[in-house]
């Protein structure tokens, strides 16, 4: 339950491919 980054936030919504990884990735950023 870590507090993400809204700059990171913004950028997986809108990722639409990144979408499905932010949710199995949430609280855990680690991507692109």
């Amino acid at each position: 339950s870590s507090v993400i980054p809204a700059d990171y936030l913004g950028r997986v919504v809108r990722c639409s491919k990144c979408d499905q990884r932010f949710v199995a990735s949430w609280g855990d950023p680690k991507l692109p």
